[in-house]
């Protein structure tokens, strides 16, 4: 029996795959299996995981309540602030997501805060904090006539929870930037 022997040109072959990988035609095809992949709908054998937008989402979501939970806030204070909720990822094009982070629930709180103002944004309030100089606003709460504070010190706990994600996360996940508005 002989032996069939062949040489491959692998310079040749990979310079075939750049030129198509280069195409209008080739872009295309990644850019329709990068969004494949990011829906999910697409299985990943490549090394390391892939993870949907979604999934990193929910990953600051968790983030952010554990800082609040950190943070020194009361009980009450980080249940108040722990309704983390996201949208729709938008694709922003050459496998670029985009997704929203936003407050959850009821954010507005109108304890001794006269109708005319409006609530307070109590996710703000317990980040930030308050330190005016305002004259004290007086008012019933929970049956009792007492005044606000005027000084509430800042947790910036929103602050602590993008740290965290993207110093433990932030490359697993894929994340370029998280833009805080």
């Amino acid at each position: 029996m002989a032996n069939i022997g062949y040489k491959l040109n692998t310079e040749s072959i990979l310079g075939k795959v750049n030129k198509f990988l280069g195409s209008s035609a080739g872009k295309g095809k990644i850019n329709e299996s990068v969004k494949l992949i990011m829906s999910g709908s697409l299985p990943h054998s490549g090394k390391g995981s892939v993870h949907t937008p979604e999934e990193a989402a929910e990953k600051l979501c968790s983030c952010l309540r554990n800082a609040a939970n950190s943070s020194g806030l009361s009980a009450g204070q980080a249940e108040a602030v722990s309704g983390w909720e996201y949208g729709s990822p938008v694709d922003l094009g050459n496998g670029t997501w985009a997704i929203t982070v936003s407050p959850g629930g009821a954010t507005e709180r109108e304890s001794l805060v006269p109708e005319k103002y409006g609530g307070v944004d109590i996710y703000s309030l317990l980040d930030k904090g308050v330190d005016h100089t305002m004259k004290q606003v007086w008012g019933e709460w929970h049956g009792n006539y007492t005044g606000s504070r005027t000084v509430i010190p800042g947790s910036h706990f929103i602050d602590q929870g993008i740290r965290d994600f993207e110093g433990n996360y932030g490359t697993e996940y894929g994340v370029i930037s998280i833009v805080r508005s």
